[in-house]
């Protein structure tokens, strides 16, 4: 019983992580494309 939450929570957690990680470098890559885009306007 104990072990099952246990295990419900690893899986929640890392999904929960993967989750961000994709949402992180997608931000990264926008930010990146914006950089971009400043420096050809200067």
């Amino acid at each position: 019983m104990v072990i099952t939450i246990i295990l419900g929570l690893i899986i929640i957690n890392t999904f929960m992580y993967i989750n961000l990680f994709k949402v992180a470098k997608k931000a990264d890559e926008e930010l990146k494309l914006l950089f971009k885009k400043h420096d050809f306007q200067q």
